[in-house]
């Protein structure tokens, strides 16, 4: 579960966890409003989402639904910083303004 709680002109952030595990932690994205349409660096809808592995240039796990095509390449990986995100969510243990992490720890 993903609940965004803080948001400024370059980033978004919220507590996340993973029912049924100890995973918890904070996801940081780009900031608002929330679209469907690619390459705009902004954030996903808020919803449910499909996982699957992605691989390529950038692994991670990849988000979709009926309403975020596949396509979209929403991913969760590796990152710290706002220009991290390129329209991802980067998990991380800890949140400031603008940053999260350390995200390969997780």
């Amino acid at each position: 579960m993903y609940k965004r709680d803080k948001a400024t002109n370059l980033s978004t952030t919220g507590p996340f966890s993973i029912k049924g595990t100890q995973i918890a932690g904070f996801f940081l994205e780009p900031p608002g409003p929330s679209t469907i349409t690619p390459d705009l660096n902004r954030r996903i809808p808020a919803g449910k989402y499909n996982l699957i592995l992605n691989y390529g240039e950038k692994e991670g796990l990849r988000l979709y639904n009926d309403q975020v095509p596949e396509n979209r390449a929403i991913l969760i990986h590796s990152g710290n910083e706002p220009e991290d995100t390129k329209g991802c969510l980067l998990p991380g243990e800890t949140r400031s303004d603008n940053w999260g992490g350390p995200s390969r720890d997780l």
